[in-house]
């Protein structure tokens, strides 16, 4: 595949487990409407050779002329991850735990609180006349965006972090968020400060991303202004 995207891996905590995810492309997919529903920016690009969504991402199909069954896909996972982890998978029901952990999950991640937990639109819907909201996107080895209100003296009243980073736990990244309240966002030594107050706590994992990602983020933001 070359420098290709054809497979992605994501993992979340669900109450009491942890679940690892595994997106992989084996049909070609509708290229088109992906980067609609994705509305991926260019940012995402900015570190690779390819420029667009349909030259990054590629198939099973794509690449061997073929489109295997389910089947076929389902043991070769089974097989590489058994060989390259160590373990030995095997195939069962949930249990009655489990099951109620999943439905718990699907009760939750129905929930309007859930789905626009992270909505620059709903999070900014009461924003008052002398607010100003600003926006800026910073790529590093991961996209930070950053969505920035400052008040009438240019002081932070919020601040919303999202983009295309993993981190856990993610009640972590919203007490950063509040931790900038009130900050002066051109004080870049305060800001960066504060930040690394939550990549000190205990248990905080956030892979490729710098404190000073996030500032860059909001100096982005910033320039807005000018």
């Amino acid at each position: 595949m070359g420098e290709r995207k054809i497979t992605g891996f994501g993992f979340a905590q669900v109450f009491e487990i942890t679940l690892g995810n595994t997106i992989l492309s084996i049909g070609e997919p509708d290229m088109d409407l992906f980067a609609k529903v994705a509305k991926i920016p260019p940012e995402k690009f900015s570190d690779k050779k390819a420029k667009s969504v349909s030259e990054w991402v590629t198939s099973v199909e794509a690449e061997t002329g073929r489109l295997p069954s389910k089947e076929e896909v389902r043991d070769a996972f089974v097989e590489v991850f058994e060989r390259e982890i160590g373990v030995k998978l095997v195939e069962q029901e949930r249990t009655e735990e489990e099951e109620a952990i999943r439905q718990k999950w699907r009760a939750m991640a129905g929930s309007d609180q859930h789905t626009f937990k992270i909505s620059s639109s709903r999070r900014f819907q009461d924003k008052k006349r002398d607010q100003e909201l600003l926006f800026g996107r910073f790529k590093g080895r991961k996209l930070i965006v950053s969505h920035l209100l400052l008040n009438s003296e240019g002081k932070i009243d919020d601040v919303m972090f999202s983009g295309d980073f993993y981190a856990r736990p993610d009640a972590y990244l919203w007490d950063m968020e509040k931790s900038l309240k009130g900050l002066d966002p051109t004080n870049e030594d305060e800001l960066l400060k504060t930040i690394k107050e939550t990549y000190s706590k205990p248990g905080w994992e956030i892979p490729m991303v710098d404190p000073k990602d996030f500032t860059q983020a909001i100096n982005i933001a910033l320039k807005q202004r000018e």
